[in-house]
Parts: structure tokens; sequence; C-alpha cells
């Protein structure tokens, strides 16, 4: 059974963090929140659903959790 992740903003945020977690071996999907293509225009710009395997929701979460917790780091060094 699918379990939603995480809402993003926008789909290239949603897709982004899909990539991060098929490169670890979790397959993912992504999934418009409000009606999709038609309802709204283009859907790329609405909030975007980020799906995983229910069993394997918790590593999913710790992978983008870790990645962040990363990516924060790498960004105080830069200042």
């Amino acid at each position: 059974m699918r379990e939603l992740l995480e809402v993003f903003e926008n789909e290239m945020l949603a897709r982004f963090w899909a990539g991060v977690l098929e490169s670890e071996g979790i397959p993912s999907m992504v999934q418009p929140r409000m009606g999709g293509y038609g309802v709204w225009g283009h859907d790329s710009f609405i909030p975007h659903g980020l799906y995983v395997n229910g069993e394997q929701a918790g590593e999913a979460r710790a992978i983008v959790a870790s990645q962040r917790e990363a990516g924060a780091l790498h960004e105080d060094e830069g200042t």
C-alpha cells in the first residue's frame, strides 16, 4: 500500500526527492494534490505528494531527513 511521504510546494521539488529516493533503491510516485492538469491549468506549480511503499516509508523519511541535514551543513560551510 502506498503511503504519502510528504507534500512539496511544486512538482519539481517532489520529483527531486523522488530521484533521491530512487537512487537509494526506494521506488516512489509523484502525484498532484489539487486536481491535477486541467483544473488549475498546468499542474507543475501546485502542491505534489510524494508516495512510497508503506513498508519503506520509515527508511524513506530517514533518507530525506539525512539529505536535508547534509545540505544544511554544506550551506553553513559556505558562509
